[in-house]
């Protein structure tokens, strides 16, 4: 049984990763390697492949949606490896929240995210041209 969201938590949702609401300084989209698991309550040993810094406000609200980030931004990779994950965090004060995570594939394979490829060496340029954020759908 899935459960729909309605228009109040949508609306909390958007602007709350998009940084529209104000609560958190900055926010990063940070990329990792396999096979590290991907869930918001894990602690992270590897290092990130590249990381994605952006201010707050970082993405526009669409009401009945979600939020939207509108590229390009482009970042280095600082690792090798093979993408796997993503997280989005929101920094206040010094303290990281998780506050959507995902998978990585290339495209056409279905992953959260999608990229050409997903081997990456150290040096490489890799950027993001849009990214959809749509709250979470809750199963029971």
């Amino acid at each position: 049984m899935a459960l729909g969201t309605g228009p109040a938590l949508r609306e909390v949702f958007g602007k709350r990763i998009s940084g529209e609401d104000g609560y958190f300084d900055s926010f990063e989209l940070a990329i990792f390697p396999a096979p590290i698991y991907y869930y918001a309550s894990d602690t992270v040993y590897a290092a990130p492949l590249v990381v994605f810094a952006f201010p707050s406000t970082w993405a526009t609200y669409l009401p009945d949606y979600g939020a939207v980030f509108f590229g390009p931004e482009t970042a280095p990779t600082t690792a090798a490896g093979e993408a796997a994950f993503f997280r989005i965090n929101g920094i206040k004060s010094g303290v990281t929240a998780c506050l959507l995570t995902g998978t990585i594939t290339k495209n056409g394979e279905g992953g959260d995210m999608q990229f050409f490829d997903i081997g990456w060496p150290v040096g490489l340029p890799v950027t993001i041209n849009h990214l959809y954020m749509r709250p979470p759908r809750l199963r029971m």
